[in-house]
């Protein structure tokens, strides 16, 4: 019982990826599993994800995510794309925001409760 635990655990550490570094213009990550960025993504910096995303700084460049959930604040400048509908800013808040995919439908959802990163 103690491997079966254990394998699911292992799935999930080898399918995160946590970044610290700045996404620079010209910069394209493309992700094929989960990704926690604790950066930013500057202007012509892209992001392409086919698995979840949290980003817990401003996005002014392009994701394209495909995974369950993405997490992020407003950004104005941001091109932001989830299973290929672009999301408009209008619907993010300033603080950091579930977006899903739920019955076909894209559902946005804000914190209530703001983290704390580090």
């Amino acid at each position: 019982k103690k491997e079966e635990i254990k394998k699911p655990v292992e799935k999930i550490q080898d399918n995160l990826k946590v970044i610290d570094k700045l996404v620079r213009s010209g910069q394209e990550l493309k992700i094929s599993g989960d990704l926690l960025l604790l950066n930013r993504v500057n202007s012509g910096g892209t992001i392409d994800i086919n698995g979840n995303l949290i980003i817990t700084q401003i996005v002014e460049g392009s994701i394209r995510c495909r995974g369950n959930f993405m997490m992020l604040k407003a950004s104005p400048k941001a091109n932001i794309v989830f299973h290929d509908v672009e999301v408009d800013n209008e619907y993010l808040q300033e603080r950091l925001n579930r977006v899903e995919l739920k019955n076909n439908e894209i559902r946005i959802t804000p914190v209530l409760k703001e983290t704390s990163w580090v």
